[in-house]
């Protein structure tokens, strides 16, 4: 076994304030193509656009640039609906609301609504004469509500689609075991349950605040309800998961909000001041009851993630911990594990953004030793 090997297990059981962050790499190990994104993007674009994917479309276009495309040629499509079929959205919209009652988020219905309710669907429903001439006077009254619709739509696809993987996760009960034991936090961008199925996890809220189905920050999976996210495992979704299909951020118009929303944690609700003061206190900043906590107060060790430039909302969030480290100096490290062929074809530019975060790239000779040996 190689000395990087032995170092990686070192680090592993022997970082007391470490905590783990892993990307669909772990699903990709057995099978390459049980969960490749890119033939997600293609069923999706084929199930709700129709047709092909036009060639060459990737790289230039990111994977999330792709799905705020999407949802452009879906609007344009929506523009052509007929009169019957505007309405029964608009009925299918009351109905949400009212099933969604106790948490409004999936739609942030606002008074404009409230409006349509009252003098809209009624003189709607009894006369078919009124026409909502364009999908705009839609979006005014319903605060876009039409918008969402559409948008719940291609998130409900994703889970019938990750539902539908079938992937051995027998290395998520191995990884998530050891790191269990370790009593460390473990984060994944991934959407799907792979690590709590294998764990036989329930489902927690941290305290009562910063939930909703649309950000669900301080919900986890856990083998026990825990009080502080530093001191126990857990099993946290970054980028949303299948549970609650509105949390999960698909286009670059929604990581932008998610960066908009986590910001205001951070600093305190002030878009034009950055205030990095207290985040290493519980109950000392608004976002203490969340991952974001154990981003700012833990070493971290990551892998199976590409952290590519689609990795917008994250790769924000390592800059935001870096700054909070420059201001308030922690004796906190981060690693960045990929194979050797991997950092071969790693840019310059890659290395100097992860340099720059203060990760340091070790790189291990096979997927086998990431994946299986550094955790025995």
């Amino acid at each position: 076994m190689s000395n990087e090997v032995d170092r990686v297990r070192r680090i592993i059981s022997e970082t007391r304030d470490i905590a783990f962050i892993v990307g669909n790499g772990v699903n990709l190990y057995h099978n390459q193509n049980a969960c490749s994104w890119n033939d997600l993007l293609k069923r999706l674009w084929k199930d709700l656009v129709g047709g092909s994917v036009p060639k060459g479309v990737f790289p230039d276009v990111s994977y999330i640039e792709f799905y705020d495309l999407m949802d452009l040629m879906l609007l344009q499509k929506a523009r052509q609906l007929d009169l019957k079929e505007k309405k029964n959205i608009i009925h299918q919209a009351t109905i949400r609301e009212s099933y969604d009652d106790k948490d409004r988020t999936i739609f942030d219905f606002m008074s404009k609504w409230e409006r349509l309710k009252q003098e809209k669907v009624a003189q709607y429903n009894s006369n078919e004469s009124v026409h909502f001439s364009d999908i705009s006077q839609i979006y005014e009254i319903g605060a876009q509500t039409y918008k969402n619709l559409w948008l719940s739509e291609i998130q409900n696809k994703v889970v019938e689609y990750l539902n539908d993987w079938h992937y051995n996760n027998t290395q998520h009960g191995i990884i998530g075991r050891k790191i269990a034991r370790l009593r460390a936090p473990l984060l994944t961008t991934n959407y799907d349950e792979g690590f709590n199925q294998a764990l036989n996890c329930n489902f927690y809220k941290l305290g009562t605040t910063n939930f909703s189905s649309t950000n669900p920050l301080s919900g986890y999976w856990g083998l026990e309800k825990i009080t502080d996210p530093l001191e126990d495992f857990g099993i946290w979704h970054i980028n949303g998961l299948i549970k609650y299909p509105n949390s999960i951020k698909l286009g670059l118009s929604q990581y932008m909000a998610n960066v908009e929303k986590v910001r205001s944690l951070i600093h305190g609700g002030k878009s034009d001041v950055e205030n990095f003061h207290g985040k290493n206190q519980n109950g000392g900043w608004k976002g203490y009851n969340t991952w974001l906590h154990i981003i700012f107060n833990k070493s971290l060790f990551i892998f199976g993630l590409g952290l590519e430039k689609d990795e917008v909302f994250l790769r924000w969030l390592l800059f935001e911990r870096i700054k909070y480290f420059t201001l308030f100096p922690k004796r906190l490290s981060g690693w960045y594990i990929v194979t050797k062929e991997e950092q071969n074809r790693m840019s310059e530019g890659k290395k100097m953004f992860l340099q720059n975060v203060g990760l340091e790239v070790i790189a291990l000779d096979s997927f086998k030793q990431i994946y299986e040996d550094i955790w025995e």
